[in-house]
């Protein structure tokens, strides 16, 4: 809950000072396309389809650099499949993680003319909860046909974590008009939110691609 209150208290100046002629301000929302890098036990990641939603506070310093601070909703999810390999190729464990996280992003903007912008910056997320099921074959016998009994379990991770990270990433703009722009976001590596020295859970790695209206 601190963090949270963290959050807001960085994020509040910046809704207060866009009463100035420099501050625009609007929101955002779009795709994320997420993973949690590798699994301890094997588990080859794979990148899962989410969302983000949210608003944001910019504030125009010049006709080329501008600074942004925003304040969006952002949903992980993660998958990893550990492979038994039989006659035919069969999957012994499958995790799905999933993660609710507010996300604060801080960046620099760079414009070149009126249409695009170049984005570097560093996101602050906090981690509000985290959910894993696991489905495991208790019995192999080498065919798809003749699988053991599957179980499933289902668990909240959330104190297993640490719940607040980081990650840097870089970006492109597309600015349509005055008001609508599109963008996508690279991320390039972000800090751990394991809590133990195994590593189950790697740093973050969460692209996006979305649409924004400025008010």
């Amino acid at each position: 809950m601190k963090n949270i209150y963290l959050f807001l208290m960085l994020f509040l100046p910046w809704l207060v000072l866009a009463q100035n002629d420099k501050f625009t301000y609007g929101v955002k929302g779009g795709s994320a396309f997420s993973n949690l890098g590798t699994d301890s036990n094997g588990g080859s990641p794979r990148i899962k389809w989410t969302y983000f939603l949210g608003g944001f506070a910019e504030y125009r310093h010049n006709e080329k650099f501008a600074f942004q601070a925003e304040l969006l909703y952002n949903r992980i999810r993660s998958n990893y499949r550990s492979p038994y390999d039989g006659r035919r190729r069969a999957y012994a464990y499958n995790k799905d993680i999933r993660l609710q996280s507010i996300v604060m992003p801080l960046s620099i903007k760079y414009y070149e003319g009126k249409s695009a912008a170049f984005v570097v910056g560093m996101n602050m997320g906090y981690i509000a909860r985290a959910t894993a099921q696991s489905d495991k074959i208790t019995n192999f016998y080498g065919t798809h046909d003749s699988f053991g009994p599957i179980t499933t379990q289902k668990q909240i991770i959330t104190n297993n974590i640490k719940n607040t990270y980081l990650t840097a990433f870089i970006g492109l703009e597309h600015h349509f008009s005055n008001r609508i722009f599109i963008e996508a976001r690279l991320h390039l590596f972000g800090s751990s939110i394991s809590k133990d020295d195994e590593k189950r859970f790697t740093p973050i790695i969460d692209h996006f691609i979305g649409v924004g209206y400025k008010f």
